[in-house]
């Protein structure tokens, strides 16, 4: 996804979406009455993420508590367990759902009661969008044969410094021919269509290994953490899952961006508790 290029105050504000899913996951593994202020601290801590209606960072605050719950099973199910999983997952779907109605009319239309889009389980047209990257390449256009990879590293260069840095060719063709000079400039083609485009049937079944690898190491690292003593780093690697799935829309650096600022908090958070423990002193409540 390529859309205008985000400033220093749209990048510092990735840290509030893993402060928001860390707290959502401390509210999951508190206590009586502190659960309810671990809540409040990851609503408003959301709230700035969610009232745009971009509905990929929903999913990065919430997949870890996700994971939370569903680590907590541990083989055992029971009727509350259940429940909650339940629970968790279906507020995750109303908070999405809700963000895909009201974002086109803005959320002080919430109080004329819910649209028809509420009840609309297919409102990303990946498909749609598929068929026409199929259509498009290599019908109307030669694959564009362009790696991926070295935009996730001039992502990073602001444009104040490289005024002509390239976009996307690929995506840009695509995004062009599907809009035809519409007000529209968030058009993916999905990531099996995105590889059709720059490297035909190869790409595609590149892709799908490796995001399967990159799942592989996902799973690997969950079942090494203890998500009661390291809910930093589970929070992080909830975060690696949100990227993988965000990616079945497009794989692009845009989405990486979260996951990268999410370490960093990480590290940060995880410092602070080892310097404090370097000088003897009693370990502030921070996750590991």
């Amino acid at each position: 996804m390529e859309s205008p290029e985000p400033g220093l105050a749209q990048h510092l504000a990735l840290f509030g979406i893993y402060g928001a899913s860390l707290f959502f996951v401390y509210a999951l593994k508190a206590k009586t009455w502190r659960r309810f202020w671990w809540l409040i601290l990851g609503a408003l801590a959301a709230l700035p993420s969610l009232s745009g209606g971009t509905r990929h960072l929903w999913l990065y605050i919430s997949l870890p508590s996700l994971l939370i719950v569903l680590r907590g099973f541990k083989g055992s199910f029971t009727v509350s367990r259940v429940a909650g999983l339940i629970a968790v997952a279906l507020l995750i779907v109303m908070v999405a759902q809700l963000q895909i109605a009201y974002r086109a009319v803005g959320w002080k239309q919430i109080k004329n009661g819910p649209t028809e889009e509420l009840s609309t389980l297919n409102t990303n047209g990946q498909f749609t969008a598929l068929l026409f990257a199929e259509y498009l390449v290599p019908n109307q256009h030669q694959y564009f044969k362009e790696p991926v990879e070295p935009y996730f590293v001039i992502h990073w260069i602001p444009r104040q410094v490289w005024p002509d840095k390239p976009l996307m060719e690929s995506w840009a063709y695509y995004n062009d021919s599907y809009v035809q000079g519409a007000n529209q400039n968030n058009v993916t083609p999905s990531v099996i269509g995105q590889s059709h485009l720059i490297w035909g049937l190869p790409a595609v079944m590149f892709i799908g290994v490796w995001l399967g690898f990159l799942t592989y190491l996902s799973d690997r690292m969950l079942l090494l953490l203890d998500s009661n003593r390291q809910r930093a780093m589970f929070v992080v690697v909830g975060m690696f899952y949100a990227f993988i799935i965000s990616s079945f829309r497009i794989y692009s650096p845009v989405y990486f961006s979260y996951l990268l600022f999410g370490v960093i908090a990480m590290f940060l958070l995880t410092r602070r508790r080892a310097q404090s423990r370097a000088l003897g002193l009693r370990p502030q409540e921070l996750p590991a």
